[in-house]
């Protein structure tokens, strides 16, 4: 975590099936819940932290149920506020999801299955993690990108093949 003004830190997990995350903590401070998108076999669940101690530090998870789970995290300075969230799910080659944007930061999280492999964020993004538990159909693939934004922009990933996924987003709006 960096040490600029105004700095929020976003985490993003993509889990292989239905779960659910009960709690995620940055050293040992509670971070806040953005939302959940779990549909077709792929949870997306992302979270924030306004303001976390710079340095490295662990993140945890708290979760139900046994399931493979994939995660990243990014940090962002002079970020005055986080906004809502925002999501989509379906099935192909593009996962996506259109986010309102006013000229803030977007920042979003994708989770399909190991049979969707390589995945790719689309051009204009900036890939912040791109993680996989294996290359099969029952382990979870996920990745975190940015991107900057005009009124309604589209986040999306590419996809190998035709597969389930799930995609959120936010958006940080700046100082």
């Amino acid at each position: 975590m960096g040490s600029g003004g105004a700095r929020v830190l976003i985490v993003g997990l993509s889990i292989n099936g239905a779960a659910i995350v009960t709690s995620v903590s940055y050293a040992g401070v509670a971070m806040n819940h953005l939302g959940t998108e779990s549909a077709n076999g792929n949870t997306v669940d992302m979270w924030w932290l306004l303001d976390p101690t710079p340095g490295t530090n662990t993140i945890q998870v708290a979760a139900t149920g046994n399931r493979r789970t994939v995660g990243g995290a990014a940090s962002f300075t002079d970020v005055a506020s986080v906004g809502g969230f925002t999501a989509a799910s379906g099935r192909g080659g593009t996962a996506s999801v259109i986010v309102a944007s006013l000229g803030q930061v977007i920042v979003d999280t994708v989770a399909t299955t190991g049979n969707a492999l390589p995945i790719s964020p689309a051009a204009g993004q900036t890939e912040r993690w791109n993680n996989q538990t294996g290359s099969g159909g029952g382990d979870a693939v996920g990745g975190g990108s940015s991107r900057g934004g005009l009124l309604s922009v589209a986040t999306a990933w590419q996809l190998q093949g035709n597969e389930n996924w799930s995609i959120g987003a936010t958006t940080l709006r700046p100082c």
